[in-house]
């Protein structure tokens, strides 16, 4: 982490090796550490955030840094709290077509200035000038580095079968590649945010009840398809079991795990589900483990078990 006299940054990388054409999600995080109101601006040379990623070796310099605020005519501001907090989420293997290597990675924020208006008022000078007093710097967080390697074995099979973009046909690839890891990351993109839900939200609670939680659409080897109850469930343990014995130790082993005691619950297997979520309280990276703790202590509120 980074901290200046107003905001503190955080980069966050799941890993730090990847092979080619997987899925490089990371997490930009800039709050305002200042303790007072800070005004920022929006605008051409206003306040921006961005992910950028360049090679190691200095051989070849690919700036995959793209802001996160368009570019739109004069100036706008707004004030934030002390607390005020932002992120972003970027995915730089869309970015960045580099060969395998070394890479940095970095999060940054940038406002230049001046803010300058000029007046829309027919009645007067037509550059009449009116500059917006905001916050002007650069920060950028501690670099980050990771390496990027060249499929092998199954993810070799699926990378040379696609010609190098294995994630473009996704039924084709659940059902020729199952076991790659490329195969994985299509099941993750139904799971990513999952674990960050507020899971004492009575809506969220109320879609168990219901079983609206076991309701939605997911990629299967024949296309896309509807699926509630024991079916979408089915999927889950399906999908689940298939990544976790081909890669034990991706890095949303336990994100999975998650969703799978989530999913006994919505079925009201409630003593499978409690037994699940302690062993992940025990066992999980901290973050999946307190949630995990968490929900043992909704189920006995709710009257669950």
């Amino acid at each position: 982490m980074i901290f200046s006299q107003d905001f503190k940054l955080q980069l966050i990388v799941p890993q730090t090796t990847y092979i080619l054409k997987e899925p490089i999600l990371v997490k930009g995080i800039v709050e305002n550490t200042s303790g007072k109101t800070v005004t920022i601006a929006y605008g051409e040379k206003g306040f921006k955030t961005g992910i950028s990623m360049k090679r190691a070796d200095g051989k070849q310099r690919n700036d995959c840094m793209r802001p996160v605020y368009v570019d739109y005519m004069g100036y706008t501001s707004t004030e934030i709290a002390p607390g005020w907090k932002k992120e972003i989420n970027e995915d730089l293997s869309y970015s960045c077509k580099d060969d395998p290597g070394e890479f940095i990675v970095q999060f940054g924020v940038s406002s230049q200035g001046p803010y300058i208006n000029y007046s829309s008022d027919p009645e007067e000078p037509r550059r009449m000038e009116k500059e917006i007093d905001a916050w002007k710097g650069a920060l950028s967080s501690e670099p980050l580095r990771i390496t990027i390697e060249q499929p092998q074995g199954e993810d070799k099979k699926a990378y040379d079968y696609f010609k190098g973009e294995p994630m473009a046909k996704l039924d084709e690839l659940l059902k020729k590649f199952p076991s790659s890891t490329y195969a994985a990351y299509v099941v993750y993109d139904r799971l990513k945010g999952f674990a960050d839900a507020d899971f004492n939200n009575p809506k969220f609670l109320r879609s168990l009840e219901t079983g609206i939680f076991l309701s939605n659409s997911y990629p299967t080897e024949g296309g896309w398809s509807w699926m509630k109850d024991e079916m979408n469930a089915a999927w889950w343990s399906k999908w689940a079991g298939i990544i976790l014995k081909n890669h034990p130790d991706i890095w949303f082993a336990d994100e999975l795990r998650l969703r799978l005691a989530m999913n006994q619950v919505a079925l009201k297997n409630y003593q499978t589900a409690e037994a699940d979520f302690i062993k992940l309280s025990k066992e999980a990276k901290p973050c999946i483990a307190e949630k995990a703790a968490l929900f043992v202590e909704i189920m006995k509120q709710k009257g669950w078990v």
